[in-house]
């Protein structure tokens, strides 16, 4: 291949074990410390790896129930994509006020220094967040135009993700040895700051691409490098490309991966398997950065047009991505056990001061504000 970056296989680790989650103040068992460890591993090693298992136990090993669901989710965003311009126009826009909406192509930059990312997108929240501002598109809210059974599977996929979530946060408090297992649980207990977005990069020889920006050797961007702000985010892709393009580096200091954008990228593809179910890429965000005093790499990463692949160009590229953030109020404060780590290891570290979920995103997003 000719991208400017590296291939290398990323570890698959299985939350299988934290299918049923301890009850708080109850140990860890053995499957779940050693799953811990592993995703203790992957953090501090660069923050990006295969997550199977994400939706719990299935009812029997050939049962492809799971892997359904997430297949319904994308038939859904296809047939949403598809529709007409005209169909498109009236669509709910994105709304700053909510992260609600449709973003119609070529109207979002994740890098100010690149031109705008060759996607469309639709945002959607957890179910009744905004039942004030749901009134909006006669009643229909920001799924204005779009099919019932549609807003449906988004909403009940929305719901089987905040449960794997759960099962995340403990999985995290256990890699980290927290004393409390539900200290990362407690701070998303109303998910109004997560959002799950669905993403449509047409074939690459389509249309003329708008997007001129290009890695030193010539491959065109769709979507520009940039870290999440969150917590973390479960990233899936549908059975065709496979996640074709998509290349991830860790990010010194949660930063967007804008210092040295044309080394260390690590080209990964979204994978089945007849021994894992439901897998998805799980990618580490600045939030969680921050909230392990840099303990935890922050992942950056970027989807470039494979320009030696012509099966990958002549196909449309779907994705959505479901970003965890904590509750909006919640006070992001380093644990105490993670800075007494750093101490024993007689290692510096920043003390940040603390500031809630809101203000630190907030925070990155001023930081991406497009320069005039």
């Amino acid at each position: 291949m000719h991208f400017d970056s590296v291939e290398m296989d990323i570890p698959t680790i299985d939350l299988l074990p934290f299918a049923l989650i301890p009850e708080r103040g109850k140990a860890m068992n053995e499957k779940q410390i050693e799953c811990g460890k592993r995703l203790d591993e992957c953090f501090k090693e660069h923050g990006f790896c295969y997550l199977a298992n994400i939706f719990g136990a299935t009812k029997n090993e050939n049962d492809d129930e799971d892997d359904d669901v997430v297949s319904r989710v994308f038939e859904k965003a296809k047939s949403l994509f598809a529709l007409s311009e005209e169909e498109k126009s009236t669509l709910m826009k994105w709304d700053a006020r909510t992260n609600t909406g449709f973003s119609s192509f070529g109207t979002e930059c994740l890098n100010d220094d690149r031109k705008p990312d060759e996607k469309e997108t639709f945002n959607v929240r957890r179910k009744g967040l905004y039942k004030d501002l749901e009134q909006m598109g006669n009643g229909e809210g920001y799924f204005k135009g779009i099919e019932r059974e549609t807003e449906e599977v988004f909403n009940a996929f929305f719901m089987e993700l905040m449960k794997a979530t759960e099962r995340l946060c403990v999985a995290v408090a256990c890699a980290l040895k927290l004393e409390d297992s539900y200290f990362f649980v407690d701070k998303f207990q109303k998910f109004d700051l997560s959002t799950l977005k669905f993403l449509h990069s047409p074939p690459s020889n389509a249309k003329n691409l708008r997007n001129d920006s290009t890695t030193s050797k010539g491959e065109a961007l769709r979507v520009s490098e940039h870290v999440d702000f969150g917590f973390a985010t479960f990233l899936f892709h549908d059975s065709q490309s496979l996640g074709s393009g998509l290349q991830v580096k860790k990010s010194e200091n949660f930063a967007h991966g804008r210092d040295d954008v044309e080394n260390g990228w690590i080209d990964i593809k979204a994978k089945k398997s007849d021994v894992h179910k439901n897998i998805c890429i799980l990618n580490t965000g600045a939030l969680l950065s921050r909230w392990t005093n840099n303990l935890y790499a922050a992942t950056a990463h970027r989807v470039v047009i494979p320009m030696d692949d012509e099966r990958a160009k002549s196909i449309d590229r779907y994705s959505c991505a479901f970003f965890m953030d904590p509750d909006i109020d919640v006070i992001i404060e380093t644990p105490e056990e993670v800075k007494k780590q750093f101490k024993d290891a007689n290692i510096d570290f920043v003390d940040y001061e603390p500031l809630t979920s809101f203000e630190f995103v907030q925070m990155k997003i001023n930081e991406m504000v497009v320069k005039d």
